[in-house]
């Protein structure tokens, strides 16, 4: 929309499909009006002083009632909002909710396909990227920090000068690797021998029956995958086959697959049973295949007496923990060992990030090909378009 244009528009810049998220972009001079009679958010005075750096969280409403709960984010003029993100769950019906009311409200409602051009190398564009990245988000924590580094990134950018390029870009692509999984989640694979209690400790952190529990050597023939939230961060819980030397062909492609899944994952969980002895031949295979020193040993069972000492282990590798997947004892403790190897716990989240693979991807190319004074124009063109 042009700068002169009397008009307020609502369009949805997601994909029009079925998705985790929905975000409809109200722009003009009625937005802050249009957004009052649809949002209430929780606390009552929010858009009496509306800026950017904060983020609404509240209700959406129509004349029926409630249409969904969600985030907004504003630009503002002054103390008038010029624009307006509307983050909601993205179920069609509560897309053309919400523009319907919009609609009624004085906004007209156009193509999301407006306004965006080719998605090249100088043609990418940072709005695209943020909607992209939301609508990959799994929690509310997610959500947040894409939309609070979009801005940041935005600020950062828009001025980016030579000096800014050297000094900036080699912590950048270093935080992608945090922001990934923060967005796209984390993976922790499980493995150790037979019944030592993987699938339980999952069905514990999951907090549901997810898997098939046995006393039966060789219940999980291939791996399964079980995703959950460690504060605000989504983890995929890989469960693999156990690993033990006596295992028939199939159990051994089983095992093979599950230890490549463990040598790709974000994160190793060793889990032993803390109740048995441990073959010291197996041991020693089952910890070659991995990094130690991205290595979390748990010793399962800590209901039961202990016939090993789990301190031993946190000696050589630093993170060795005993719990119980039954009572839950030591989990909270698991969990926060997880984010601290994971380095999320430890990471400033208010620093700038990426929020996405192709920025990554580009500012490394451009790193190798590029002057710093040609990198600093794209990303000016990249955060201002």
């Amino acid at each position: 929309m042009s700068e002169g244009s009397a008009i307020t528009t609502a369009t949805v810049i997601t994909a029009n499909t079925t998705g985790a998220i929905a975000i409809i972009r109200v722009s003009g001079p009625g937005c802050g009006s249009a957004l009052a009679k649809v949002f209430k958010p929780k606390s009552a005075t929010a858009l009496d002083t509306p800026s950017p750096d904060r983020l609404l969280f509240g209700s959406f409403r129509d004349e029926s009632g409630v249409i969904d709960e969600g985030i907004v984010s504003v630009d503002v003029d002054g103390a008038l909002i010029v624009s307006a993100d509307l983050n909601v769950h993205g179920g069609l019906r509560v897309t053309e909710r919400l523009l319907a009311a919009l609609q009624r409200h004085g906004c007209e409602v156009v193509s999301g396909d407006a306004g965006f051009g080719p998605r090249g190398d100088a043609g990418w564009r940072l709005s695209r990227e943020t909607e992209q990245a939301l609508a990959c988000c799994q929690t509310r924590r997610a959500v947040r920090f894409v939309a609070r580094q979009s801005r940041r990134l935005k600020d950062v950018w828009s001025g980016s000068t030579e000096a800014d390029v050297s000094d900036q870009i080699p912590s950048l692509l270093e935080s992608w690797k945090y922001a990934r999984m923060l967005i796209h989640g984390a993976t922790v694979a499980v493995f150790g021998p037979p019944n030592a209690g993987k699938s339980t400790l999952i069905n514990h952190l999951a907090d549901r029956a997810e898997l098939l529990v046995s006393p039966e050597p060789g219940t999980t023939r291939d791996w399964n995958e079980v995703s959950i939230s460690l504060d605000g961060v989504p983890v995929r819980l890989v469960d693999t086959a156990g690993v033990r030397q006596e295992a028939d062909a199939l159990e051994r492609e089983a095992i093979r697959r599950g230890l490549s899944r463990v040598a790709a994952a974000d994160l190793p969980l060793l889990v032993l049973d803390g109740s048995s002895p441990v073959p010291a031949a197996l041991l020693e295979e089952i910890v070659g295949k991995v990094d130690a020193t991205r290595l979390i040993v748990v010793a399962s069972k800590g209901d039961l007496p202990a016939v090993w000492d789990v301190s031993a282990w946190h000696e050589q590798i630093g993170r060795a923990i005993a719990v119980s997947g039954h009572s839950g004892a030591g989990v909270g403790d698991l969990t926060r060992i997880v984010l601290e190897k994971l380095e999320i716990a430890a990471t400033d989240m208010e620093a700038p990030m990426l929020i996405s693979q192709h920025q990554f991807t580009w500012l490394q190319q451009a790193m190798e090909k590029m002057s710093a004074g040609e990198i600093s124009a794209h990303l000016r063109t990249y955060a201002t378009s």
